[in-house]
């Protein structure tokens, strides 16, 4: 049950590895499937927001899409991850470049940013960055009111499954 146009590369050509138990699969015996996945950046076909799930029979994969479909998906998660990706892109950024390389507003970007700082409360000595204090990819520059695009109040609508 291959996906065309959403393969990933393993680090074994024509060999990929299930989600569920890891074990190997020939790339032609995999079961692939895509879900909505607010924590996914976009990777080579797959949009942000859309991860592709690797299994090694129905079975594992049946598990895998049911519990993505179980997970909320939160448009705060998916900014977060879009400014993290361009922040290890990029490193330390002006405000209108991150607004320029992303594809954010200013208000997505504030949003994007407090949900990183209420991860890193929750989850205290799990910081994803490994920068030093002015490093991060919510420390930028907010007095910027002219990269406001005129949709502060966009929350970038509903997300639905692609599966």
């Amino acid at each position: 049950m291959t996906h065309p146009g959403n393969h990933r590369h393993g680090d074994i050509e024509g060999i990929e590895l299930c989600d569920l138990c890891g074990v190997l699969v020939p790339e032609e015996e995999a079961y692939l499937y895509t879900v909505a996945d607010s924590s996914a950046t976009a990777c080579g076909a797959l949009e942000h927001g859309e991860r592709l799930l690797t299994a090694c029979s129905w079975d594992h994969l049946e598990t895998l899409v049911t519990a993505y479909e179980q997970r909320p998906f939160d448009m705060e998660e998916l900014w977060a991850s879009i400014l993290l990706e361009a922040h290890h892109r990029l490193g330390p950024a002006s405000t209108q470049h991150i607004l320029q390389a992303t594809g954010l507003t200013l208000h997505q970007l504030d949003r994007a940013r407090d949900w990183h700082l209420r991860r890193l409360l929750q989850h205290p000595g799990q910081e994803q960055n490994a920068g030093g204090e002015g490093d991060h990819p919510w420390n930028y520059e907010e007095d910027q009111d002219d990269c406001r695009d005129g949709h502060d109040d966009d929350d970038g609508g509903g997300h639905s499954g692609t599966a």
